[in-house]
């Protein structure tokens, strides 16, 4: 972890004005239509939407500027800038649906409205763990094409997966949804915590699930870049 590539990161997520445009359309959204609809639950799954912002082109955008060349000029390891980027657009995201819960939190107080601390906690850590291995799933696909290249490999194999869901369940092809709900899993993992909160039992094969994408992204990010060739003309 290198908290200077952490804090550059983030700077330069704040610099954008397109990301900006969505981080607030993401940001506010789920405030108002839980607010409208007086309960947290709209909160809940918004962090897939604002790590994708953060982290979209995290590693392949600096390779087609040149940046990344010019980072790895200086003693910077590979490892690290890998991870560095993966906690910071982690960190960011869970900031953001804390401060969402809180937000929300606090209105419905205000207008009367019964909160249940548990049900907070659980939105704000399902965020975070949402955000850990969503941002390790993006970097993955970063490290392999240029640009915003890996946010368009995401919609074309979340796209394949729902259509693969939809003619499956037409034909009754249970392998076949298997295999699309594990892409569906794989590209936006979920991690339900209500068994924290004394409510159902540990997912154990959901953990396992999660962790590993987890892992599997991070390393498969790490891998990528040793390997990759980089030079200060453009690819």
């Amino acid at each position: 972890m290198n908290r200077t590539l952490m804090t550059t990161f983030l700077r330069q997520r704040a610099t954008s004005p397109m990301r900006l445009m969505l981080l607030m359309f993401m940001f506010g959204g789920p405030i108002l239509l839980a607010i409208l609809t007086r309960s947290l639950a709209p909160l809940a799954g918004g962090a897939a939407n604002i790590v994708l912002v953060f982290v979209a082109g995290a590693i392949g955008q600096e390779v087609s500027s040149g940046v990344l060349q010019l980072t790895f000029a200086r003693p910077v390891s590979r490892p690290s800038y890998v991870v560095s980027r993966w906690l910071a657009a982690s960190l960011a995201t869970t900031l953001l649906v804390l401060m969402q819960v809180l937000l929300v939190t606090m209105v419905l107080l205000l207008r009367g409205i019964p909160v249940s601390a548990a049900e907070a906690a659980r939105i704000v850590l399902e965020g975070a763990a949402m955000a850990l291995a969503g941002a390790a799933v993006v970097l993955a696909l970063s490290a392999f094409v240029n640009g915003l290249g890996d946010l368009g490999v995401l919609l074309l194999c979340f796209i394949s997966a729902q259509v693969l869901s939809m003619i499956s369940g037409q034909m009754h092809w249970d392998a076949v949804d298997t295999v699309a709900r594990a892409i569906l899993e794989t590209l936006f993992p979920k991690l339900d915590l209500r068994w924290l909160f004394g409510r159902g039992v540990i997912p154990w094969a959901q953990l396992a699930s999660w962790s590993s994408t987890l892992t599997l992204g991070l390393g498969v990010a790490i891998w990528r870049l040793n390997h990759r060739e980089l030079s200060y003309a453009a690819d």
